[in-house]
């Protein structure tokens, strides 16, 4: 392993590596450019880990414009960066995320929030061996945030846990290795989640299914069920007043206590290649989403207790909806995600009570969703990212822009009115207009 430490690696955007980022017909104008004192998050403006700051992939008091000029929104920097489906965490004046330049080496990255430039760099081996990695080698897992450490989990099971400020390593484990944990065919992809002192992963395998380790030391706290662990991230959710740690592994949905492991509930959902990769969506009604593609389909399964029982109870099932490894969001009573494994894939409504599929639109393809207040920011695997109304009724559009030209599988992040994006090759920061920007035009509309 090798560690750099505070180098402050200035990206080189006028090189012709920053050609990796197109944007057609857009310049970067020099008085758009912030100070770094202005380009830092707000006060309590933070996307920490996977799913934002509940897990869920929305910023509620969101309010952006409902146009942009026409040539998109303006960027504050791009730069050239590996390959990699990590997402982009943000925390004070730092970004996280994960890369690769060379199969044999992974690199976790921090880079300053104003400019892009990098702050500092952890690297190590990482053995690739018989992983069938045809659609990407990774890193899939997007860091977690907590306490002043990074956690960050490899393609090939590694879980790095660095100082945030310097990326100074203080411990690590090897899930497939030392923890015994089942190899994923398709690289290691669950992204941590933090409980109290802890950092929760699926690992797989006997008795270590699901593993919490102290997060100063990285000592195993507990280690629970034998699950055959998947590409899904877990969420933490209460129900009726009881904390729940979801887990979507191989074939199973299940819950267990986030303090104990103890095994609350389990729910079979099954799929031919066992690849269940979407992250479940909890919300109103006590209900949970999950969904996988390989023939599996998608069901509501409805949480309650009795007494001090737990209960889980499976309102519906379709294999009309499929969600391969994109995100789902819920929107009032509507779960709205790509739906589609090969052939054609569009997005789609769902109905959470009964399951009926209120549109699916082949104007958007594979795509992942941030829901911004009262719209929706779609990124296309195109590179087509679009400002949207989602509704049981349809797809408003709002706004778009060809964003990058390389294969776009990342879910963006948005940290107040600041969109970070990335594809293979580049990571972006886009200002996106609010809507106490908007100015009405002698016409009425807005400019």
């Amino acid at each position: 392993m090798t560690f750099v430490q505070d180098k402050r690696l200035r990206a080189t955007y006028n090189s012709p590596m920053s050609s990796f980022l197109v944007i057609p017909r857009r310049a970067v104008v020099a008085g758009l450019l912030l100070s770094a004192a202005a380009a830092l998050p707000a006060a309590g403006q933070e996307w920490p880990q996977w799913g934002g700051p509940e897990r869920d992939f929305r910023i509620a008091d969101a309010s952006l414009a409902a146009a942009w000029p026409a040539d998109g929104p303006p960027q504050r920097w791009h730069r050239p960066l590996g390959e990699g489906y990590s997402a982009i965490v943000v925390s004070g004046d730092r970004l996280y995320t994960m890369y690769r330049r060379r199969d044999d080496e992974e690199i976790v990255i921090a880079l300053a929030a104003a400019d892009g430039e990098t702050v500092w760099e952890h690297r190590y081996e990482v053995d690739l061996g018989g992983l069938r990695l045809g659609y990407g080698k990774g890193p899939h897992s997007t860091p977690l945030i907590a306490d002043s450490r990074v956690f960050a989990a490899g393609t090939a099971g590694t879980l790095s846990v660095l100082d945030a400020t310097n990326g100074e390593p203080l411990w690590s484990h090897e899930l497939w290795g030392a923890m015994g944990g089942n190899e994923i065919a398709r690289g290691y992809g669950a992204s941590p989640i933090a409980y109290r002192d802890t950092v929760i992963l699926p690992v797989g395998g006997a008795g270590s299914g699901v593993v919490a380790f102290a997060q100063e030391d990285g000592r195993v706290v507990w280690k629970s069920q034998d699950f055959e662990a998947s590409q899904s991230s877990p969420i933490l959710i209460e129900v009726a007043g009881h904390q729940q740690l979801v887990i979507f592994v191989a074939d199973t949905v299940a819950a267990l206590d986030p303090a104990t492991g103890e095994s609350l509930w389990q729910h079979p959902h099954r799929s031919t290649a066992v690849y269940n990769v979407s992250t479940p969506v909890w919300g109103a009604g006590d209900l949970l989403f999950t969904s996988s593609a390989y023939g599996s389909g998608s069901r509501i399964l409805r949480l309650a207790y009795e007494g001090e029982q737990p209960t889980v109870e499976e309102l519906w099932h379709t294999t009309r909806m499929k969600v391969h490894f994109t995100n789902a969001v819920r929107i009032g009573d509507h779960i709205y995600a790509t739906t589609g494994q090969t052939g054609a894939k569009m997005l789609a409504a769902v109905d959470v009570h009964g399951g009926e599929l209120a549109w699916r639109d082949r104007s958007v393809g594979r795509s992942n969703l941030v829901v911004a207040g009262d719209k929706t920011l779609v990124l296309e695997e195109d590179g087509r990212l679009l400002l949207t109304e989602l509704s049981p009724e349809g797809i408003t559009l709002l706004a778009e822009t060809q964003l990058f030209d390389d294969r776009s599988w990342t879910v963006p992040t948005l940290v107040g009115h600041v969109l970070y994006a990335r594809d293979e090759k580049s990571i972006v920061a886009l200002e996106l207009p609010t809507a106490t920007e908007e100015k009405p035009s002698p016409d009425g509309a807005t400019e």
